[in-house]
């Protein structure tokens, strides 16, 4: 069942603390465990004091956070579709053709260039293997059509209102979410996963082709990332898999991306599972306080990003608190919070992000599996929430999706898998990404359009296994953006 997979693959990686965007801070103060100054301040270089463990990092031979950089866009691969694939001089389809290429099942390419309807890419020589990789003298390189080759993930982008494709691009394996700049000129494909090596996209929104790269290094990872929107830079908070070289244990560092890297921590975090979740606005940060295990409280710092500072602080209470804020379901403008806090009583609870008070609770939720709902499922007043039926999780095929609002839940029609709502609008798509359904005010399916997937036919291998993972609206509500992936991992 490829929700239940992907819903565990997805707690996985949140578990591990590298689903997440953006940044803590103390109340009126930046979260730095050395003396904080004197008055209220914002978060920049000189938060930290000289010295501090941050300032002794920089002064080392390995500066935190040095080897996360800008750079040239990396490598993109993809995987054979078809046995017998054309290779053309150029990406126009009656352009003279340069080889004919047998691939093997699942022979993986490179992607070198693309357009909407074609991709350049390179079968390298080889001398064959027993998994059926056709034996090769030599390299061949040309123009192919997108269901000849299936990238390892990849962004469809569809007009909202007619659901005509207007842009594909190929990404780099785990890519599950996009981050927008403050003026919605460039964007993020951001990766997951707590393995070193991971790498994140620009792209540039005018034309959605992608600009440069971000990847981290073999001992540190990028948790939070965010466009800040006073400044438009990149802020990315910087985790280590071995020992922080802050000098502390579960600590990461807030960082300013720039083109040579980040040589300056702008403040040191103490975090154990995550970095928290950001309003869809773009304008809040939810990040809570470790805890210890069992204990039935959970402490919660937000923050304004324009200014880096903690607007206030609240704490939930109930014996199924989360140990961290990574799963939180917000309304757009991270007034209230939606967050089930009692186990077994079917109950989610809608908080009150300012005072931290309980102000409603939608009923009718509970079932004899689990459930599952995400920050972007929250369409309207009502989430759309994904239910075990049985409780016997993968080994059957009994689950279903519904809506569940303040009048009670009720089941989802037929196909809606992941929904998204921008400019008063709500649009979902079923679990293959080969259907956009428009939906009224009631999440009813009103209209349902073709999302065209060329590379999705009977006997495309290469396509085997690749469902939605994640759905984006553009900040001016015109495109909705289509995350593909493989569920094998995050």
């Amino acid at each position: 069942m490829r929700w239940i997979v992907r819903r565990t693959v997805f707690v996985l990686c949140f578990a591990l603390g590298t689903t997440t965007w953006y940044i803590l801070a103390q109340q009126g103060k930046p979260f730095v465990t050395t003396a904080p100054p004197a008055e209220e301040a914002t978060v920049n270089q000189k938060n930290i004091p000289p010295d501090s463990d941050c300032a002794a990092a920089e002064d080392a031979a390995a500066i935190p956070g040095q080897s996360i950089k800008f750079g040239p866009v990396e490598p993109l691969y993809g995987t054979a579709n078809r046995r017998k694939i054309v290779l053309r001089e150029s990406a126009d389809p009656s352009s003279a053709i340069v080889a004919r290429v047998e691939a093997g099942n699942y022979e993986t390419a490179m992607i070198l260039d693309w357009t909407r309807d074609a991709m350049r890419v390179r079968f390298e020589a080889n001398e064959g293997s027993a998994d059926d990789t056709a034996v090769r003298t030599q390299s061949y390189e040309g123009w192919t059509t997108w269901d000849a080759v299936v990238p390892l993930a990849s962004a469809v982008v569809f007009d909202a209102e007619t659901g005509e494709v207007v842009a594909r691009v190929p990404l780099g394996e785990g890519a599950s979410s996009v981050i927008y700049s403050p003026d919605g000129s460039r964007a993020i494909f951001k990766s997951a996963g707590s393995e070193g090596g991971q790498t994140s996209y620009e792209v540039r929104m005018s034309d959605f082709k992608l600009t440069r790269s971000l990847r981290s290094s073999e001992s540190e990872y990028v948790g939070a990332l965010f466009y800040g929107p006073a400044d438009g830079a990149l802020y990315a908070t910087i985790h280590w898999l071995d020992s922080s070289p802050l000098g502390k244990e579960n600590h990461a560092g807030l960082f300013r991306i720039g083109e040579e890297g980040a040589p300056n921590a702008l403040m040191d975090l103490e975090i154990n599972e995550g970095a928290g979740v950001l309003s869809r606005d773009g304008l809040l940060w939810f990040f809570a306080r470790p805890k210890s295990p069992g204990e039935d409280r959970l402490t919660v710092d937000v923050v304004e990003l324009s200014t880096l500072t903690v607007r206030n602080t609240f704490t939930l209470f109930g014996e199924n608190v989360p140990s961290n804020a990574n799963g939180f379901v917000l309304s757009p403008d991270g007034s209230e919070l939606y967050e089930r806090l009692y186990e077994n009583t079917g109950v989610i609870s809608v908080v009150d992000t300012r005072t931290g008070q309980v102000v409603r609770e939608l009923p009718e939720s509970a079932t004899e599996g689990w459930s599952y709902y995400s920050q972007d499922d929250l369409i309207g007043d009502s989430l759309l929430l994904r239910v075990s039926n049985d409780g016997a999780g993968e080994m059957h095929e009994s689950y279903g999706t519904y809506w569940v609002g303040s009048s009670g839940r009720a089941l989802a029609q037929k196909g809606i898998s992941r929904a998204v709502e921008t400019g008063g609008k709500r649009y979902a798509v079923n679990e293959d990404g080969t259907r956009l359904f428009k939906l009224d005010e009631k999440n009813r399916i009103r209209e349902r359009l073709p999302i065209a997937r060329p590379e999705v036919f009977k006997g495309g291998k290469g396509a085997e296994g690749m469902s939605v993972f994640g759905l984006s609206a553009t900040p001016d509500g015109k495109r909705i953006i289509m995350l593909l992936g493989f569920e094998h991992g995050c």
